[in-house]
């Protein structure tokens, strides 16, 4: 499911083109994002850290790990091309703010112990590194677990997994918001297991 390897892409883009006979590149309804669970110690009741965590992020790096032309910075959750997306300007998408970030965080990092799940292939091992070196500027301490996919989702979906972070991607069952905004984020839909929800947000506002 994951193609050629990411380093590959810009070979096969030099020798055969893009979009003429052999290598073809389409924009999907796509975002790939950080899931702060709210339920945990860490993240429950805390905006202010993990607003600083958006400020700490390099969605820069993170998206290069992905090989050539593999997506566009975002710091929202629908994707371009989404009816009802507005290119708000949220978080910084070229430049790491780390001062701005470790002024949020500061008396805000509890016990400073993060868990990220992710899982064991592609460019997610590389994500779960720079998300350890980048955390690290505002004083949190990641453990990474990787899985399988298959068992990544299984566990992350299951309501009182001891996951503090999930790198986790959507991708559109069809064009409307509320694929993205009802399914992802609806506290009403949370339940025992099977869950998409996995920042486990719920907050009826």
């Amino acid at each position: 499911a994951g193609g050629i390897p990411p380093s590959a892409y810009a070979d096969v883009a030099d020798k055969y083109g893009i979009n003429k006979d052999r290598f073809f590149v389409r924009p999907l309804l796509v975002t790939s994002y950080l899931a702060m669970n709210t339920t945990r110690p860490i993240f429950k009741d805390n905006v202010q850290l993990r607003k600083a965590i958006n400020y700490a992020i390099d969605r820069k790096v993170l998206l290069q790990q992905g090989g050539y032309l593999s997506g566009k910075r975002t710091d929202q959750i629908l994707p371009p091309g989404m009816a009802g997306f507005r290119d708000a300007d949220l978080y910084p998408l070229k430049d790491v703010n780390v001062k701005y970030a470790q002024k949020l965080a500061k008396g805000h990092t509890r016990d400073g112990k993060v868990v990220l799940y992710t899982q064991n292939r592609g460019a997610a091992p590389l994500r779960a590194q720079i998300l350890q070196f980048n955390l690290k500027q505002i004083g949190l301490d990641v453990e990474v677990k990787q899985f399988t996919r298959a068992v990544q989702i299984q566990k992350e979906g299951t309501r009182g997994e001891p996951f503090d972070i999930a790198d986790e991607g959507w991708i559109a069952d069809y064009a409307d918001p509320y694929d993205f905004i009802n399914v992802l984020l609806d506290g009403r839909n949370i339940q025992a297991s099977n869950n998409n929800n996995y920042s486990y947000f719920n907050d009826p506002k």
